[in-house]
């Protein structure tokens, strides 16, 4: 009878070690799990939201950053980056316009926006 509530009572250990060790692997991957596609697609769009009501009320500096901020979580965004290379050549600034209008006629070579911007730069 004793070994019978000694196994028992080590089975119980047992399975507490492996439920203490499941808790702690999810709390390390939750970060990792956190930062999927989808929430980085959620905060892009955001960062991008955000870029245009800048840019409606005329705050370039933090339009400019909020596109940047959408381009480092998704650097194939062609929307955020054909709105910011034509900010920037709204304000006269050809070369960072030049530089956008070439890096989205790189990653989108279909996209006819990158390949007008330019035109428009070379003219």
């Amino acid at each position: 009878m004793r070994n019978a509530f000694r196994l028992m009572h080590d089975r119980l250990k047992l399975r507490g070690w492996i439920a203490f060790c499941l808790i702690v692997g999810a709390v390390v991957w939750l970060p990792q799990l956190w930062s999927t596609r989808v929430v980085t697609e959620r905060r892009a769009a955001f960062n991008l939201k955000r870029a245009q009501a800048h840019l409606a009320s005329g705050e370039f500096d933090q339009s400019r950053a909020e596109y940047r901020a959408a381009l480092r979580l998704q650097p194939g965004n062609a929307e955020a980056r054909r709105q910011l290379a034509t900010m920037e050549l709204r304000l006269g600034r050809f070369e960072l316009a030049y530089m956008e209008f070439q890096t989205l006629t790189e990653l989108h070579p279909e996209d006819p926006d990158g390949w007008i911007g330019l035109a428009n730069i070379m003219a």
